[in-house]
């Protein structure tokens, strides 16, 4: 993690923070990207570029797989996160997009961003908030579509709304609301957890991904089941089933 906000101010957009102490941020031309390994700098504000990250607290590579590492690190230690961003006059950064890839892999399609109300939201972001919490020990979100807030009704359609699946440390009654209510004091309202949060086991997590990451398909399949949801990615997913750590993810009792 690189970006983030200062916790003297309040976050009252949709930008993900601004650089930490001890990490760089650029954005890079995504359409010539190719031309050399170091990439096209953007310095303009809000022009639209690939975010790349580097710092101490930036992953060294993937486990044994010095082809993915060399597709996703530069030799000079530039990490590229495949996100699209911009960054406006006061150095904030807003999550636009993801780069389109010409093979769309099961990673991307669990990568996307939570689509709220026209405004892109990180799940990430989310869950490093959650995560803040005494009581929570791990947390996955994604996008729900849901038609009656009430009863987290399922609806088509593109817009989603942030969806928690949060493991609690043993013993602790926290509940629902006092998980959404302690997110909503932390970030904008578009990033409120608004489609519901369920306790679960534990959060399937890849252990070839980047700092073994959330395996969001498997949470995407745990959604459709609670919905009894069968859309295109969760029948991939089953032809196709991720290597996730931790057994098969279930609601806790």
């Amino acid at each position: 993690m690189a970006l983030g906000w200062d916790d003297r101010e309040k976050s009252t957009g949709a930008s993900v923070g601004e650089v930490f102490a001890n990490c760089e941020a650029m954005l890079v031309d995504a359409e010539n990207e190719e031309e050399s390994e170091s990439g096209t700098e953007i310095t303009k504000s809000y022009e639209r570029g690939e975010l790349w990250v580097r710092g101490p607290n930036v992953m060294k590579g993937y486990w044994r797989n010095p082809q993915a590492t060399k597709a996703t690190i530069t030799s000079d230690g530039w990490l590229k996160t495949g996100d699209i961003a911009y960054v406006d006059d006061k150095k904030k950064f807003f999550i636009v997009d993801r780069k389109k890839s010409e093979t769309l892999t099961f990673y991307d399609l669990a990568q996307e961003l939570i689509k709220v109300k026209g405004n892109q939201v990180a799940p990430a972001e989310l869950e490093a908030v959650l995560c803040t919490h005494r009581s929570i020990l791990d947390a996955a979100v994604i996008g729900a579509k849901m038609a009656d807030r009430a009863r987290y009704l399922p609806t088509s359609g593109e817009d989603e709304q942030p969806r928690a699946y949060v493991v609690l440390r043993p013993g602790s009654n926290l509940t629902e609301n006092a998980i959404v209510a302690y997110v909503a004091q932390r970030v904008s309202k578009i990033k409120r957890i608004t489609a519901g949060v369920v306790f679960v086991d534990h959060i399937p997590r890849n252990p070839t991904t980047l700092l073994a990451g959330i395996c969001r398909l498997d949470v995407m399949l745990f959604s459709g089941r609670e919905f009894s949801l069968t859309p295109s990615v969760y029948v991939l997913v089953r032809q196709n089933p991720p290597q996730s750590t931790g057994g098969e993810m279930r609601e806790r009792a």
